[in-house]
């Protein structure tokens, strides 16, 4: 194997570690920071609207707020490794901004969000994403449109809580049996591959 040049050590040492949309209250984004202070590693939070008294900055932890696709549009290609995103696509269907509701004005909103976690995540990098079990069909159908890979399973109890919304999910769904039929929290793990043309081009 031969060793990277000192401008591919430099691009990969400005490359973003993990990259949180919808980071809510930042709480889980935040303890990864501290974990991963004395690694060197970069972590980058998107939420759609500010917390108050959310600290937005440590030493390398990022949290910007906004519109996600306009804050995706303006990270490089191929500079995040690892992205999640709880329940975030279930989200945007809330929001009517899902490929079958055609008639809203943010139509396709969630296939140019799953295009543009796919650009810049790095080759091989990962979209690792809890959503309900009622939308996991429709998330499922939009990661394959943007090119990914995909495997899903369900998440298991003993990560409920990790989140206080996983922590009244789990209550929520252990005491009504047809909310759990639609709300049942599934883990879906999407790789970005590169074809055999780039790999021989990357070379």
């Amino acid at each position: 194997m031969r060793p990277k040049s000192p401008v591919a050590k430099a691009v990969a040492a400005r490359r973003i570690s993990l990259l949180d949309l919808g980071a809510f209250d930042g709480q889980r984004i935040s303890e990864l920071a501290k974990k991963s202070s004395r690694k060197n590693k970069r972590l980058l939070a998107v939420e759609w609207a500010k917390q108050k008294g959310l600290l937005t900055r440590r030493t390398n932890l990022k949290i910007v707020y906004g519109e996600v696709l306009n804050k995706l549009g303006r990270l490089p290609s191929e500079s995040v490794k690892v992205i999640t995103a709880d329940f975030f696509f279930s989200d945007l269907k809330s929001r009517g901004m899902h490929t079958a509701n055609v008639p809203a004005k943010e139509a396709h909103v969630d296939l140019e969000v799953a295009k543009q976690i796919h650009r810049v995540l790095v080759p091989n990098g990962r979209l690792v994403c809890v959503e309900y079990l009622g939308n996991q069909a429709f998330v499922l159908e939009v990661l394959t449109a943007a090119g990914f890979e995909w495997r899903s399973h369900s998440l298991p109890e003993k990560y409920w809580g990790k989140t206080e919304y996983l922590k009244r999910l789990g209550n929520l769904i252990n005491s009504d049996k047809a909310a759990r039929e639609f709300l049942f929290p599934m883990q879906i793990i999407a790789k970005k591959n590169i074809s055999p043309a780039e790999r021989v081009g990357r070379k």
